[in-house]
């Protein structure tokens, strides 16, 4: 039994240290990628335009207004809001496409 797991280990780790050491192959290439929108109807793309219409501006407008306020820190004290650490949202532009980030394998 204890050597059954000692292979069993030792497959894992190897299969661990495989997968480390390539990199996923993307099925389309980053240029190549397009947004959802593209594929919509004109239906949908002109509910996305309408900032009236388009629901996610509810959560926008709740995420704008989240933005500068302090929340709770798991202490009870008052932790910083987010703007208090990272300044304007506009300063955040394109970090969702950039982040989280990983080394490059070596």
């Amino acid at each position: 039994m204890r050597d059954l797991r000692i292979a069993a280990f030792g497959l894992l780790a190897g299969l661990g240290l495989a997968a480390a050491a390539a990199p996923p192959e993307r099925p389309i290439a980053p240029p190549q990628l397009r947004s959802g929108i593209d594929f919509a109807g004109s239906d949908v793309r002109a509910l996305h335009a309408d900032a009236a219409a388009n629901p996610s501006h509810l959560w926008i407008e709740q995420g704008r207004a989240r933005w500068s306020t302090p929340s709770p820190g798991r202490d009870g004290r008052s932790a910083p809001s987010c703007q208090g650490c990272h300044g304007d949202p506009a300063h955040m532009a394109g970090v969702a496409t950039r982040f989280p980030q990983r080394p490059a394998p070596t």
